[in-house]
């Protein structure tokens, strides 16, 4: 014969009965998944969450090494970057940011040159080749004289000075 424990559950001004190995069983596997862990500290927000997950990825240079290592042709602080403003404009609630961080970098496009170029090389660019652009309308075919060159044709040069 078997004995079996029922457990009375008041809800709602409704009495229900639970099977008592269920609900023990139930409890047990509770107990031990959060065995350890400390459940009195607050859960902190989501944004404040994601940047101090981020601010201890920086930190932790070894998960960043690895990254590199693992994608070469990929700019892992600029992808890191792009993947904290989409989790910080979209709230979608991630649980494991270090496994979505990872299938962030993997998807993005690497890039082929060894050194990748930031924005201020572009700007740079741009600013020369838009001089030498205006230089060659005003001038045609001429060749533009170099920094080097203008600072050699200037050395002796003095103000005021027409003995020369």
């Amino acid at each position: 014969m078997s004995l079996k424990l029922k457990i009375a559950i008041e809800k709602n001004g409704k009495q229900y009965y639970a099977d008592g190995d269920k609900v023990f069983s139930w409890l047990m596997e509770r107990y031990s998944k959060y065995q350890g862990r400390k459940t009195s500290s607050a859960v902190l927000p989501y944004d404040k969450r994601v940047n101090s997950f981020f601010d201890q990825i920086v930190s932790d240079g070894a998960w960043l090494e690895d990254m590199r290592k693992a994608f070469p042709g990929v700019d892992i602080q600029n992808e890191l970057d792009k993947a904290k403003a989409w989790l910080l404009s979209n709230k979608s609630h991630k649980k494991d940011l270090k496994k979505f961080c990872y299938n962030w970098i993997s998807k993005a496009t690497p890039s082929f040159t060894p050194n990748t170029r930031t924005n201020e090389d572009v700007r740079k660019d741009r600013k020369k080749f838009s001089t030498q652009r205006a230089y060659k309308e005003q001038y045609g075919n001429e060749e533009m004289a170099d920094a080097e060159d203008i600072s050699e044709i200037f050395k002796n040069f003095k103000l005021g000075d027409s003995n020369e």
